[in-house]
This record gives C-alpha cells, structure tokens and sequence, in this order.
C-alpha cells in the first residue's frame, strides 16, 4: 500500500506534510523535519476546551500560521509537490486533516501524554521521510534553506528555532 492511500491519521498527516514542506538534507535536524508537526501541535486546544465548538476557527488558524511559517523559514515546498495547488489550500488540507482525523480521532480532543505525543511523532517523522522517498522529492541541502526553489516565498527574518 502506497503511503498516500494509508488510512492511519499519522501517516497520512505526514503524507500531506509532503505537499507544504520542503524536504531538507539527511542532516537536518529533527526539528526541522517534524516542523508542520510541532506547529499543529501547538494549535491544541487548551486542556479542557472542546474543540467542536470552534474547530472551523482553529483549522483556519493553523493553516494561515502554517502557510507564515513555511514561508518565513524558506520551508515552503515548491508547488509542483502540491499538484499546482497554491500553498493556502494545501495548508487548509493538512489543517483540515490534523483536526479532524489527529485532534477528534486520535487524541480524542484531550491533550496527549507526553508519552502519547513521543509515539506519534516518531510515527509522523518516519512516514514524512518514506512518503518523500515515495514520491521522489528530491533532498534539499541545508546551504540552499534562503533560496525559493520554486516555492511561494519572499525573503524572510533569520530563523530563531522552535
């Protein structure tokens, strides 16, 4: 089974993590690999809010912060890697999906254990570097980070780490 067709949120979300963020070099931090990763999961509701009420509102929140900060950090993949689909969309897709399959279906909208959130990041983090490999997404080398690569992207502040 292709990795785009896998039905595990995890696996899927890093699929579509493909689609938005840049693959960089084999020595790239872990950091920069679970970078869509670390912003969604950032977006988590408070412990004790539902997300129901307001999940629309969190989605577009994470895609418009996901879309700055690709593009700020030159971590934006080129729109080729998006089908010609613009760099928005494809955020809204990876949003839409966090919420709904991740936050509602994984995590049954409570705050992951530490534990919890260890396990599914290396999950995300091993599919996000074999659906690259699937797909054939070149590595990016580290040296090229301040180009666009055909990326939406305008030049953006010195990166001040996660």
């Amino acid at each position: 089974m292709k990795l785009r067709d896998n039905p595990h949120p995890l696996v899927r979300l890093a699929w579509l993590a493909t689609r938005i963020q840049k693959r960089r070099g084999v020595g790239a931090s872990t950091n920069k690999q679970l970078l869509c990763w670390k912003i969604a999961m950032d977006w988590l509701p408070e412990p004790g809010r539902s997300a129901s009420a307001d999940c629309d509102a969190l989605i577009f929140g994470l895609a418009g912060t996901l879309e700055e900060e690709l593009t700020r950090k030159s971590d934006a993949a080129g729109r080729k890697h998006r089908d010609d689909e613009g760099l928005p969309e494809a955020c809204m897709g990876f949003a839409r999906h966090f919420f709904d399959a991740v936050w509602i279906e994984t995590f049954n909208e409570r705050e992951p254990t530490s534990r919890e959130r260890r396990r599914a990041a290396a999950i995300y983090r091993f599919a996000l570097l074999e659906a690259y490999r699937e797909r054939g997404i070149p590595e990016t080398p580290e040296e090229d980070a301040g180009e666009s690569a055909g990326a939406e992207e305008t030049p953006g502040e010195p990166e001040l780490g996660l």
